[in-house]
């Protein structure tokens, strides 16, 4: 469920306390929970969620490499190779 509002803020149909700092929980999240077991579902929105970000122009450059960043650190049990590879490429 915490994967669909992190979506959902990125998206602009959700409640979201601004971009930045919209990065900043979702990094935190990352962290804390990178030991747990995402559903494909949940991977995918966060996939979706990191892609956004990286995307948007109005997000400053540090926060968008940070965020980036942790996604590839993660271990392959959240993001598989293939998945981490398409990360590489935004």
């Amino acid at each position: 469920q915490r994967c669909q509002q992190f979506h959902e803020a990125a998206m602009g149909t959700g409640k979201s306390k601004g971009s930045a700092k919209e990065i900043g929980t979702l990094r935190k999240f990352l962290h804390k929970n990178q030991d747990q077991r995402f559903t494909d579902k949940g991977v995918s929105r966060l996939m979706d969620t990191i892609q956004i970000y990286v995307h948007k122009a109005d997000i400053d450059k540090e926060f968008k490499e940070g965020l980036l960043e942790d996604a590839l650190k993660m271990p392959f049990t959240v993001f598989s190779t293939k998945q981490k590879k398409s990360m590489i490429k935004w």
